[in-house]
């Protein structure tokens, strides 16, 4: 699972504020839908590099293109 304090920097990066945050799940409750003023609202997977390999992510971004 992904620390509060990691999930909260990631939402501040993408401009969105915690209430706007709607929790979708994931294998690790890592994945999230951000609901952004003024602009698209957009689905975001946090991942810890620690856990997940660079192999195993490049594969989900090749698919989403």
């Amino acid at each position: 699972m992904i620390p509060e304090s990691i999930r909260q920097q990631v939402f501040t990066e993408l401009c969105c504020p915690p209430e706007a945050v709607k929790p979708l799940g994931g294998y690790n409750d890592n994945v999230f839908e951000l609901e952004r003023a003024g602009a698209e609202n957009i689905v975001v997977k946090i991942l810890d590099h620690t856990v997940v390999p660079k192999e195993h992510t490049l594969p989900e971004l090749e698919w989403l293109n």
